[in-house]
């Protein structure tokens, strides 16, 4: 009978994360690539004086939650910018149930460097 290890569940359960992250990626991409092309498409339909400069996140879901276009559209870009975040918090989650206290760290500092981009940009 073939029995695992520590380090076999281990290995495991690394796997499972990396797994999850990328799914996490996947989807985060794939969905930014909707809204950006139905943005888009429903801009060139229906052109409108709106456009996403100046607009804040919370016009952006604004103007999303009403189906226009540029709202949509930006949309497609904050699940784009949105999408790193959710794989760091991933990261850390599942270094946490790991106990791999150094690699928590390193993705809280990563997270604290991706916050601090958002807020700078906006």
């Amino acid at each position: 009978m073939n029995q695992l290890g520590p380090s076999d569940n281990l290995f495991a359960a690394e796997q499972k994360l990396d797994q999850v992250a990328g799914i996490a990626l996947l989807c985060g991409a794939l969905l930014s690539f909707v809204l950006t092309a139905v943005g888009l498409i429903s801009l060139t339909l229906r052109p409108q004086a709106n456009s996403l400069r100046g607009m804040t996140v919370a016009s952006v879901l604004r103007s999303a939650a009403r189906f226009e276009p540029a709202g949509i559209l930006g949309l497609g870009v904050l699940v784009l910018m949105a999408t790193p975040l959710l794989r760091v918090l991933i990261a850390i989650a599942g270094f946490t149930v790991l106990k791999w206290w150094r690699f928590v760290l390193v993705s809280a500092v990563v997270l604290i460097l991706l916050l601090i981009s958002f807020f700078v940009a906006a």
